[in-house]
């Protein structure tokens, strides 16, 4: 049995098996991506054994843990087996203290070579905190609802780096956006999975983004990334409204009609009490333009606001009158070298 530091750890948990030990409701909250969780306590004994250390002392509190444990430990080393026949374990609980080191006594006792994350699930989170606060850059991709930003991205990442925010949060960013959210994404978890995301990129090479409000659903950005994102430059485009108004049918017109009246009510204060019967009454008679059109009059005019708080000199504006996304690409791209370089140049 190793103890490893986190950098170390986390290269190697791209190609070795990591268990977390923690309870389940510990590692739901959020875990390093790719951890498989055999908990040492499910959440009812980690309650008990913590109460017992509170209440009556360490010693108490260990002889319940051997108590507890001690039925399980077949089941521990078979699990394993399952997951890592090779025997080569990675092993992480919350500060690497004593759960993850007695899980990791017996997997060495039974073959296996096992690595120990010193500090734990703590030490990963520093590690994943720090990492939204160190430099690079960013280009923002923008433009108003039903442009078709995220699918122009997915195109640009066969050449260019591109991190799919909405993708990570299970959300398409606004009212009509959480249909498919699981209920158990946390803000921790989303941040471990970004994070993840970050290092596969090269720090060297500009990052591509598409503009996002400060939370995304109910996960708010972390606060030091959502600052570079609003310092960053922004490649707004200008896409016809009727090709915006079919990109946004495309989208959404499978979803159930009783979800999008509901999307469609939690806007009602904004939007009003008449435009907003209209849109629902619109939306019965399945005239979806009617019913998109009306509400891209509250969209359009949120996002420009969004927008006018920006840096003006950081905002290059691109008009596109066609939907061929192959075109977008190349257009964008020659777009974005010709504009960044005279950005560059006169600041």
């Amino acid at each position: 049995m190793e103890n490893i530091n986190i950098e170390l750890f986390f290269e190697l948990s791209k190609t070795l098996t990591t268990i977390d030990v923690r309870s389940e409701s510990e590692y739901k909250r959020g875990h390093l991506p790719h951890a498989i969780n055999i908990p040492l306590f499910n959440d009812d004994e980690h309650r008990e054994i913590g109460t017992i250390y509170k209440k009556i002392g360490k010693d108490q509190a260990m002889m319940k843990g051997l108590e507890i444990v001690g039925p399980k430990l077949k089941f521990f080393v078979k699990e394993t087996q399952k997951i890592s026949p090779d025997k080569n374990i990675l092993v992480n609980c919350w500060r690497g203290g004593m759960r993850s080191n007695s899980f990791s006594m017996l997997l060495k006792f039974c073959g296996f070579n096992v690595k120990v994350l010193q500090g734990g699930y703590k030490a990963y989170r520093k590690f994943v905190l720090d990492e939204f606060s160190k430099e690079r850059e960013i280009i923002i991709l923008g433009g108003k609802t039903g442009s078709g930003k995220t699918d122009i991205l997915n195109k640009i990442k066969e050449t260019e780096q591109f991190i799919d925010l909405e993708k990570l949060a299970f959300h398409k960013g606004s009212a009509f956006g959480g249909y498919d959210t699981p209920e158990d994404l946390t803000v921790e978890h989303f941040e471990n999975m970004l994070h993840y995301e970050l290092l596969k990129t090269e720090k060297n090479k500009p990052l591509w983004l598409e503009d996002e409000s400060r939370t995304i659903g109910k996960i708010p950005l972390p606060n030091s990334f959502w600052e570079k994102m609003r310092n960053s430059t922004v490649i707004f485009i200008e896409i016809p409204k009727n090709i915006r108004i079919k990109n946004i049918i495309k989208d959404y017109s499978n979803y159930p009609k009783e979800k999008l009246i509901e999307s469609i009510k939690k806007i009602e204060r904004k939007l009003g009490g008449f435009d907003t019967k209209n849109a629902i009454d619109a939306l019965i008679e399945n005239n979806y333009e009617k019913t998109i059109d009306i509400l891209l009059f509250y969209y359009d005019k949120t996002y420009l606001n969004s927008l006018s708080k920006r840096d003006p000199s950081k905002i290059l504006k691109l008009y596109i009158d066609e939907n061929n996304y192959e075109k977008i690409e190349k257009i964008l791209i020659e777009f974005k070298n010709k504009n960044i370089i005279q950005l560059l140049n006169h600041n």
